[in-house]
């Protein structure tokens, strides 16, 4: 059985074992909702979980629509579309049904990122929020435009390692087709990286949903050698690490020998020490129903513990007291 199927009869199980409207609210905020399909389901989940896929279906579709739409206000601006929206034309490309996608995230260079942001409020008829007008040189490096149930995020740095945010040339992203415009895309290596990054962010098993792109994604075939060397020029070895480690819970393999042999002692001592701290203190069980909590002090000890040199760790702890007191500010 493979990691993906391993995690949706494992998911089908979790749900199947709760009240039925309690199985069906915790697969919906996990965003699992391929689990539908799997055989032995109960018709209580299976059911309302079937006609989910098609309305996610149909939500999608007006996600594409919304994205060929800023594509096509954004041209002369390059643009390199993220996580869900990239997706949907690559890993889910076969069941785009089953992604559920909250926003557009769109990658431009930051001399653009204002430009951009103008653009597609003109365009679309959004508007960018009041938080992200006020937004500081500490906060989020993100424009979040918004309107009519339409959200689209332009970023100009990406949150790949736990410090210093990457830049438009440091990600290096290529020409590229998705959803029928020219536009860029991070390479597959550059993709891995960042998504395990923001999977690692966010609390590894915290949604499922992105455990599910990380094993879609790795299905595709990635370079192990040469993740372990962009993620080492981006400054997110360790983040990458401590990633694939929390994943092998799924994938039942350790990290990849490349990336073993690129780790040194001090990566995998902090990888080992964010599992025990972190993670497993918060997640006992990947599958336990409910979100992590969002305690300040585990995250601000992961800027440290993730980051590949004291240099990023107090670039990192100083952006999470900057975030914070934006957010006390908006």
């Amino acid at each position: 059985m493979s990691a993906r199927r391993r995690l949706y009869a494992q998911a089908a199980d979790h749900a199947a074992a709760m009240a039925p409207a309690d199985g069906l609210a915790w697969v919906r905020r996990h965003g699992l909702l391929g689990i539908a399909r799997e055989p032995g389901l109960p018709d209580a989940l299976a059911e309302p979980l079937g006609r989910d896929l098609h309305r996610n279906l149909a939500a999608n579709l007006r996600w594409v629509d919304l994205f060929q739409r800023a594509a096509d206000a954004l041209d002369g601006i390059p643009v390199c579309p993220l996580k869900g929206i990239h997706l949907l034309a690559t890993a889910y490309a076969g069941d785009p049904e089953c992604r559920v996608l909250a926003d557009l995230d769109l990658l431009v260079p930051a001399g653009r990122a204002g430009e951009a942001a103008a653009r597609l409020c003109a365009a679309l008829g959004l508007e960018e929020s009041a938080a992200s007008r006020r937004a500081g040189r500490w906060s989020a490096h993100h424009h979040h435009l918004s309107g009519g149930g339409a959200v689209i995020e332009v970023h100009h740095r990406l949150a790949v390692r736990h410090g210093a945010e990457s830049a438009w040339d440091d990600l290096a992203p290529r020409p590229a087709e998705i959803h029928g415009r020219r536009v860029h895309a991070l390479d597959r290596e550059t993709t891995w990286v960042h998504l395990v990054a923001h999977w690692v962010r966010h609390g590894p098993f915290s949604i499922l949903r992105w455990v599910e792109d990380l094993l879609r994604w790795r299905e595709g075939g990635i370079d192990a050698a040469r993740a372990a060397a962009v993620a080492k020029r981006l400054g997110a070895l360790t983040t990458l690490f401590a990633g694939e480690r929390a994943l092998a819970r799924f994938t039942g393999e350790p990290p990849p020998e490349p990336l073993e042999a690129a780790a040194g002692r001090a990566v995998r001592l902090r990888a080992a020490a964010a599992e025990r701290w972190l993670w497993r203190s918060l997640h006992p069980d990947p599958l336990a129903p409910g979100a992590a909590p969002d305690r300040a002090l585990p995250r601000t000890v992961a800027a440290v513990l993730l980051a590949d040199g004291p240099l990023d760790a107090a670039r990192g702890l100083l952006a999470k007291m900057g975030e914070r007191a934006a957010r006390r500010r908006s």
